[in-house]
């Protein structure tokens, strides 16, 4: 039998440019069920998958970044995303991407 668990997700993003920074804006949480192998459902974060589910805990990785989320502590997690890129090669703008994971 494929175990599956129930997590509630809050996700959050943040726009800024080299001279500005937006404020932080925030989703609903939303919750949902989530098998061995599955990968997370929100922008900035598709490639974060769920490698280990035990009864104490369940480990969320991509790459080298590995999370161990149990009951009791929720994960955090955040990324950017770089946008536009001047003609020197500098970043102009990006989007900051946050989430907060607990296991229902």
């Amino acid at each position: 039998m494929e175990q599956k668990v129930k997590l509630q997700i809050k996700h959050g993003r943040c726009h800024w440019t080299v001279y500005t920074r937006g404020e932080w804006e925030y989703d609903e949480p939303i919750e949902q069920e989530y098998k061995l192998g599955d990968q997370l459902k929100m922008f900035g974060f598709y490639d974060y998958r769920i490698t280990e589910i035990t009864d104490n805990h369940i480990v969320i990785e991509f790459n080298d970044d590995k999370h161990i989320l149990t009951h009791e502590k929720p994960v955090y997690i955040v990324t950017e995303i770089e946008g536009r890129e001047w003609s020197d090669g500098c970043v102009y703008d990006g989007e900051d991407y946050s989430t907060e994971i607990s296991w229902l």
